[in-house]
C-alpha cells in the first residue's frame, strides 16, 4: 500500500513459478525479491529474471543477511539489497532510486541507439563528399598538367633566344609540378 499511495504501480504476485512466467515477457520498473520462499530459492529468481530479461531492476529483501549472500545477488545483477524488517521511508527511498535509475538507464539506451544511427548517416555522408573531394583535386591535378604543357609548347614555339628562357620556365614548371605532386 505504501508504495501505491507514492503513485507506484504495483502488482503482486505470490506464486513465483507465474511471477518468473510474467517477468520473463516484460520489463518492469522494479521488482522485489524475497531471498527465502517456500517454492524456489531468491538467488534462483534472481538469476532466471536476469537471465531472460536483464534491463529489469530486481531489489533482493530478506530477513537473513549474511554478507554472502549480498554478494552472491549483487554478482547476479540485483540493484539493491534490504533487510527485513525495512522501514517504509527505506523502501520508498530505495524503490525511487531504482525508478529514476531504470528510466534514466533505459533513455540512455534509447539515445545511444540514436546516436549509433546518426553516426551511421554522418559517416555515409563524410564517405560521399571526401570521394567528391578526390574526384575534384583530380580534376584541378589534370587542368594544372594540361595547363603547364600549353606553357611549355608556347614558349618552344619561340626563336632561340626564348628556346632557352623557356628551358628555365620549363624546369621551374616541372619542379612546380612535383611540388604538387603531378
Amino acid at each position: 500500500d505504501t508504495l501505491s499511495e507514492e503513485g507506484f504501480s504495483v502488482v503482486f504476485i505470490r506464486e513465483t513459478k507465474n511471477a518468473i512466467e510474467i517477468v520473463k515477457h516484460n520489463i518492469f520498473d522494479t521488482i522485489f525479491v524475497d531471498l527465502r520462499m517456500p517454492e524456489i530459492d531468491g538467488v534462483e529468481v534472481l538469476k532466471q529474471i536476469k537471465q531472460h530479461n536483464p534491463d529489469n531492476l530486481v531489489i533482493m529483501i530478506t530477513g537473513y543477511p549474511s554478507f554472502e549472500t549480498v554478494k552472491e545477488c549483487l554478482r547476479w545483477g540485483a540493484f539493491d539489497y534490504i533487510t527485513k524488517p525495512f522501514d517504509l521511508e527505506e523502501l520508498v527511498f530505495t524503490t525511487k532510486r531504482a525508478v529514476t535509475y531504470q528510466r534514466l538507464n533505459l533513455e540512455n539506451k534509447r539515445l545511444m541507439e540514436q546516436i549509433s544511427q546518426e553516426n551511421i548517416i554522418l559517416e555515409k555522408k563524410v564517405a560521399e563528399r571526401t570521394e567528391d573531394l578526390h574526384r575534384i583535386y583530380r580534376q584541378l591535378q589534370n587542368v594544372c598538367m594540361n595547363t603547364i604543357k600549353a606553357l611549355a609548347q608556347a614558349i618552344d614555339g619561340k626563336d632561340c633566344y626564348i628556346h632557352i628562357r623557356s628551358e628555365k620556365v620549363n624546369k621551374y614548371a616541372v619542379m612546380i609540378a612535383q611540388e604538387m605532386e603531378l
